[in-house]
């Protein structure tokens, strides 16, 4: 399903994709938008501290995973994916090189299974946020059926 040259469709899927696999790990997901003018986005979620490691880092680059799964790509950054990469880099900023690079690997990892695991979710939400351009989190509860 490429989707190439769309930059609302880039931070649609990418706001579905971190709400999704948040929710699969157990989080609360608040609201959520995407911004037609600029094309950024946000999405809210429950605090993440208690979850493993790799889900944490799974959580924070669920929106560049659901980029590449279904090939959004744009001229445009999104701006998403800088800030993620900063909130990762905040996260892992004590450890050994070498172990950040293989947290990034295993969360990238861990990210793809959860959105193919869950692809007809992280697509009707894309599609309902791109239409709508915000959902807030009893929509969201209520779109994926929890």
């Amino acid at each position: 399903m490429g989707m190439d040259g769309a930059p609302l469709l880039l931070a649609g899927f990418h706001e579905a994709g971190h709400a999704v696999v948040a929710a699969a790990l157990g989080l609360d997901v608040g609201d959520m938008h995407v911004n037609a003018d600029d094309h950024s986005g946000g999405t809210l979620t429950g605090s993440a501290r208690e979850l493993p490691f790799i889900d944490q880092v799974a959580i924070i680059f669920a929106g560049l995973e659901a980029q590449n799964i279904w090939q959004c790509r744009s001229e445009l950054e999104h701006k998403g994916g800088g800030s993620d990469y900063e909130r990762f880099c905040t996260l892992v900023k004590d450890l050994p090189d070498d172990w950040r690079d293989r947290l990034r690997q295993l969360g990238y990892e861990r990210a793809n299974r959860l959105l193919r695991e869950n692809k007809d979710a992280v697509e009707f939400i894309a599609q309902q946020l791109i239409e709508r351009g915000h959902l807030t989190a009893a929509e969201f509860k209520r779109l994926i059926g929890s």
